[in-house]
């Protein structure tokens, strides 16, 4: 489930401050210039495109709607905590041949996916994390080089695996 907190770490990423206000139904609104954005992606979505850094959101169509594909996916998958296992089976099955979510490139969708995993990963055992060898890849591959680590607790990994497969 995305958050406020997130929002504001994801703006502090792209360098773009954020003043956000909450409508009678917790939805974030930024008011920004007479424009009001609301709701979690609306207002990423925003903030990217209008940073520095909008490539975050593809740069071809293709890559465009594969980015607002992700970005629903974390929005409608990712926030019911009983279907964490499959989801992360699923997210495992799919970053098997893939750097990122697009493939080699960081996406908005990443970021997110990121600081939505950021919890989930904290708790999981080492042995949990291996389940998952892939989404673990590329989540410590975010941690470490996207400079989340001033924002977020590092979550720790083992090198090598502790468990065999069998």
């Amino acid at each position: 489930m995305i958050t406020n907190k997130q929002l504001h770490v994801l703006g502090k990423f792209l360098d773009r401050p954020l003043q956000l206000v909450g409508d009678k139904n917790d939805v974030p609104i930024l008011k920004e210039n007479g424009l009001n954005v609301q709701g979690y992606i609306s207002i990423a979505k925003h903030i990217t495109r209008t940073s520095k850094q909008h490539a975050l959101l593809g740069k071809t169509p293709t890559e465009k709607a594969l980015v607002d594909q992700w970005l629903e996916y974390v929005s409608l998958h990712l926030q019911d905590n009983s279907e964490t296992a499959s989801n992360l089976q699923e997210l495992n099955q799919f970053l098997a041949d893939r750097v990122y979510l697009l493939g080699h490139f960081v996406s908005l969708a990443d970021m997110l996916l990121y600081f939505t995993l950021h919890e989930t990963f904290n708790e999981l055992t080492f042995c949990d994390k291996e389940k998952y060898i892939h989404v673990s890849r590329w989540f410590d591959n975010m941690q470490y080089h996207h400079n989340f680590a001033n924002m977020y607790k590092l979550v720790k990994f083992h090198k090598t695996l502790l468990y065999s497969s069998s």
